[in-house]
């Protein structure tokens, strides 16, 4: 029995925002998330190198890349990365994904608000591709105030939404 996003036996809960993924390299790293603040069902989660390989030139370009996406829920959450690989020097192409070395760089889309934005992450081991795997503490979606010379400054919060309080 197929569900509407083509899973045999799937519980129907599709990706929607964070689809846009590289080809598989056969590299992957995997991204273990622990502990999540903020989170509701149907919120995804998309894996991003800031840096990585964008196109299969063997001159081309590094840019803004996601590689990896999962849809959140309350257990442990586990997210396979795409790393890219440059086989130019041996007569093949480059393989669009994330660039071993690049820090991890994760973002939200919130399904009710109809926004994505980078959120709070405390990695507690690993947080680079090729570490092959990382393990996310913390990673904390929760709106309120990030700037901490204000008076509602919270450590926790991911999004800034605006709040923020300050002495006149």
């Amino acid at each position: 029995d197929m569900d509407i996003c083509g899973e045999c036996f799937g519980d129907g809960m599709c990706l929607v925002y964070f689809t846009e993924l590289p080809m598989e390299t056969g590299l992957n790293d995997i991204i273990i998330i622990e502990n999540t603040l903020g989170f509701d069902e149907g919120d995804e989660i998309g894996l991003f190198d800031n840096y990585g390989i964008i196109d299969t030139e063997c001159e081309g370009e590094n840019g803004e890349i996601l590689v990896g996406a999962g849809l959140w829920h309350e257990d442990q959450v586990d997210i396979l990365g795409i790393i890219g690989a440059d086989l130019c020097d041996f007569g093949g192409d480059r393989l669009p994904g994330a660039e071993v070395g690049n820090n991890i760089s994760i973002r939200v889309y919130k399904s009710d608000l109809d926004v994505a934005y980078e959120v709070l992450v405390e990695f507690a081991f690993g947080g680079q591709w090729g570490d092959e795997i990382s393990v996310v503490n913390l990673l904390s979606a929760l709106p309120g105030c990030t700037d901490p010379e204000a008076l509602n400054y919270d450590e926790l919060v991911g999004f800034d939404d605006g709040s923020c309080i300050y002495n006149q």
